[in-house]
């Protein structure tokens, strides 16, 4: 990283570093060639950073030793082989250790030289290199100054992103991987506001794998600019980088495996959980963006079920700050109704959240109290609007309102009552003790009220 009156820069490399990347590059394809072992080809590079910069050598040779095929020097079984020279007693001289090799190479019908290359073939120091996927220099500096990208947004404590196109793809790609992050409406082409790794406690290895992720989309995308924060060390500084700071781009294979390994997210599984347990139910991922003016609010999915659209937003990571403006956006989005599917794990309050709060563990996704509340709200269930036209209901139970009751069973005072007020009116209270419901109270605290099920 580069710092030049206060603003931090990535050391990208152009053409003017060729000298060291063919070094890099031809340290590999001998040992390819000649078959070295890999402590061999870790020597050479070793030379190498004596003559060029120490830091850009042991870079370039990280990413080469990605594409390296690295195979054992004898067919024998170090593991089978240890094991039998140790049952075989200590040797304390040249000639005892000659001896017991000689004895072992005559159990395995092979010579004294291949046992001695096969005692520990299986470390990776002693294993031979035995095939690269190769790069020529300028796919390895492109390569290079994409992953200083990645570097410098796992270390952002905020950035704002903005392209002349396609920015809905990379607001998919935040929202995919889980990032926190606010639409900023401008003239022009909106800009995304992305909460840095550096400013998350607790989930900061996690959030800074999910923020490099970033930049494969950005790479697509064509014309991009990034500005924000940056944390070296103790200090804090501007940065900004753009698509035309730099050549950046991966190889093939290496941006295909980077899109795979989000198949399993949060978001993924409980699409296919959604579509396999309900296909009554029309699906959307990442509908239209809600007006939560100013700015715009994208859920990640939208649920069609008898006429009645109900918003699913997933919570993986999270701030103080960025609930508070979170909480804000939802307030602002009128007219909608949103589920809140929330990562158990991360501490998330639900004191103050106008949304139904559902949490999940790890791969645990409660399908069932999803779907129950889901379908509560279908036309076939509440009658959102007759329910709200005759607010003193205290009559016969509401046709499907126990099935949304079902689904708040053991949540709060405060909860109930943001998720039924809007429907039910003023005396929803007596809608719920109509139905068989009522709370259950610990203290004289409000927040300590549970919803219980009568019977």
């Amino acid at each position: 990283m580069r710092i030049r009156k206060g603003v931090a820069r990535p050391a990208y490399l152009t053409q003017d570093d060729a000298a060291a990347v063919r070094e890099v590059l031809g340290a590999f394809s001998s040992a390819v060639a000649g078959s070295w072992k890999y402590a061999e080809l870790e020597e050479r590079i070793s030379q190498i950073s004596r003559i060029y910069d120490r830091r850009l050598v042991r870079g370039l040779s990280s990413l080469m030793e990605r594409r390296l095929t690295l195979s054992q020097a004898s067919g024998i079984s170090p593991v089978e082989l240890r094991r039998l020279l140790f049952s075989m007693g200590p040797v304390i001289s040249r000639e005892e250790r000659d001896a017991l090799i000689a004895s072992v190479a005559s159990k395995f019908n092979t010579s004294m030289d291949e046992v001695e290359r096969a005692i520990f073939s299986d470390v990776e120091r002693e294993k031979l290199v035995a095939g690269l996927e190769a790069l020529g220099p300028g796919d390895l500096i492109a390569w290079y100054n994409a992953e200083l990208t990645e570097t410098l947004l796992a270390r952002s404590v905020s950035l704002r992103i903005s392209a002349a196109r396609l920015w809905s793809a990379i607001l998919r790609r935040i929202k995919r991987l889980g990032l926190m992050y606010e639409v900023i409406e401008g003239e022009g082409t909106p800009s995304i506001e992305v909460t840095g790794p550096a400013s998350v406690l607790g989930i900061h290895d996690r959030y800074s794998r999910a923020a490099s992720g970033l930049v494969p989309v950005l790479l697509d995308v064509g014309e991009w600019r990034m500005e924000g924060r940056i944390r070296l060390g103790t200090r804090e500084m501007g940065f900004s980088v753009d698509s035309s700071s730099a050549e950046m781009r991966y190889p093939p294979d290496v941006v295909g495996r980077s899109i795979r390994t989000f198949d399993s997210s949060i978001e993924e599984r409980l699409h296919r959980a959604l579509l396999q347990a309900a296909p009554d139910l029309k699906v959307s991922r990442e509908p239209a963006p809600l007006d939560a003016g100013p700015g715009v609010m994208v859920p990640d999915f939208a649920v069609d079920v008898d006429g009645h659209r109900v918003f699913i937003e997933v919570v993986g990571f999270w701030t103080p700050e960025y609930l508070r403006r979170k909480v804000e956006k939802l307030r602002r989005v009128r007219g909608v109704d949103m589920i809140l599917l929330v990562d158990g794990s991360i501490g998330f309050p639900r004191a103050d959240v106008p949304s139904e709060v559902i949490f999940y563990r790890g791969n645990d996704i409660p399908l069932k109290r999803l779907l129950t509340s889901i379908r509560g709200r279908s036309s076939q269930g509440v009658d959102v609007n007759a329910a709200v036209q005759s607010p003193g209901h205290s009559g016969p139970p509401i046709a499907g309102l126990d099935a949304l009751l079902e689904g708040l069973m053991g949540s709060t005072f405060d909860e109930v009552e943001r998720r039924l007020r809007p429907i039910l009116g003023e005396n929803w209270l007596d809608a719920i003790e109509s139905n068989g419901y009522y709370f259950e109270w610990g203290s004289l605290d409000v927040r300590d009220a549970r919803l219980r099920r009568r019977g």
